[in-house]
């Protein structure tokens, strides 16, 4: 696995040379995730600031950033908290900066469809997350001075 990882960090950097490539290996490095489980979480260190570029460098396809969004996500579920939490912080950013641009209001249909995708995207995202830093098995207890 750790020869594949590596053509898929090389297909991650290729920025707007072949937005096709960045797109099909952030779907991989989610269903990795999703495969692979706590497996993937040696990666991590490489995984995420890559995917943190993708997310944050304007040379980057809207596309690809969906992509990105949802493996993200994908990552954290299969990571769980112990490990996410160092890129939680960067995290947050980003899809602070994807949420706010999401609630601004397209120019023409095409833009239209896109900032919806987005909303979805980060919708599927901030559900895996929430699973991945609470898994089922933890207790979370109401607040008792209510």
């Amino acid at each position: 696995m750790p020869k594949f990882i590596n053509f898929l960090f090389v297909a991650l950097k290729m920025e707007s040379c072949d937005e096709m490539a960045t797109r099909l290996a952030a779907g991989l490095m989610s269903d990795l995730a999703n495969a692979t489980q706590e497996h993937i979480i040696q990666h991590l260190p490489n995984i995420f600031p890559q995917l943190q570029a993708i997310l944050t460098d304007a040379n980057f396809d809207s596309e690809a950033k969906l992509v990105t969004i949802i493996a993200v996500g994908d990552l954290v579920l299969a990571a769980g908290p112990s490990h996410f939490f160092q890129y939680l912080q960067a995290t947050q950013t980003s899809f602070f900066s994807a949420s706010q641009l999401s609630l601004s209001q397209g120019t023409s249909p095409e833009e239209n469809d896109l900032l919806e995708r987005l909303r979805i995207a980060l919708c599927e995202a901030y559900i895996s997350i929430l699973h991945g830093l609470f898994p089922e098995n933890t207790q979370l207890t109401p607040n008792q001075e209510q």
